[in-house]
């Protein structure tokens, strides 16, 4: 969708091409169009490597028993859903999305976050709301990596307190808010950059209604000359 609007330039030369999209792409600054593009190709990146988790977990597809590769797959993994959850609030920044405080708060509020911020990043200085913003080490428990599943300790080896986290339910929560984030990024482009061209708006809108079909797990088949069979299907879909 971008991209069919930034393609329309060429006809526009008398205008440099910063000015260009910040006008047609209702951006705030030029700079933003740098942004939007390291913000969609980084949704796109991170996804392969969530993809690539889901599909070998934390053994990965070595048929090894390498705890290194568990370590770097834990913290990539982690920090790829860090990445992509700032992607997506950087994306409803650019684009001048509506509630963007609410967005932010899904995603602030995700468990996986949470994870992110104990095991990958502040295991050191990790502060504790539910203990009066106390500060205590974290570290992973090297036998408890395994599949989807990691154990983790708060305080000292022999003291601390273990807990044992399932990866996968927390990636599903992800998910969810990232896809509806998603959608209501592109709804607020469509009605926004195609405001005055109503077939492009019509045709976007329609590919973002197959889209929300897929979502809620039904099957599209084209048929050829704009004839489509949609199959419903019932139940929770799981990544």
């Amino acid at each position: 969708m971008i991209n069919a609007n930034v393609s329309q330039y060429e006809t526009y030369r008398e205008r440099s091409f910063s000015v260009f999209v910040k006008e047609e792409l209702k951006l705030r600054n030029e700079d933003d169009w740098n942004f939007l593009c390291a913000s969609m190709d980084l949704v796109g990146d991170t996804n392969l490597a969530i993809q690539n988790f889901v599909r070998f977990q934390l053994d990965g597809p070595t048929r090894y028993e390498e705890i290194g590769e568990k370590y770097l797959r834990l913290y990539g993994f982690l920090n790829a859903v860090y990445m992509q959850q700032d992607a997506i609030l950087a994306l409803h920044r650019i684009l001048n999305c509506h509630d963007e405080n609410k967005v932010k708060d899904r995603i602030y509020n995700l468990d996986i976050r949470d994870i992110r911020n104990k095991l990958a990043s502040h295991t050191l200085n990790y502060i504790d709301k539910r203990e009066k913003g106390k500060k205590a080490p974290l570290f992973v428990v090297r036998v408890g990596l395994e599949g989807s599943r990691v154990s983790y300790s708060k305080g000292s080896r022999s003291r601390g307190k273990f807990e044992d986290e399932d990866i996968v339910p927390l990636l599903r929560d992800h998910l969810k808010v990232i896809v509806n984030a998603l959608d209501g990024i592109v709804s607020h482009t469509i009605a926004s950059i195609w405001e005055k061209n109503k077939r492009e708006k019509r045709r976007f809108e329609a590919i973002l209604e197959e889209l929300r079909e897929e979502k809620a797990g039904h099957i599209i088949l084209k048929m050829g000359k704009g004839t489509k069979i949609i199959i419903k299907t019932y139940g929770e879909l799981k990544p």
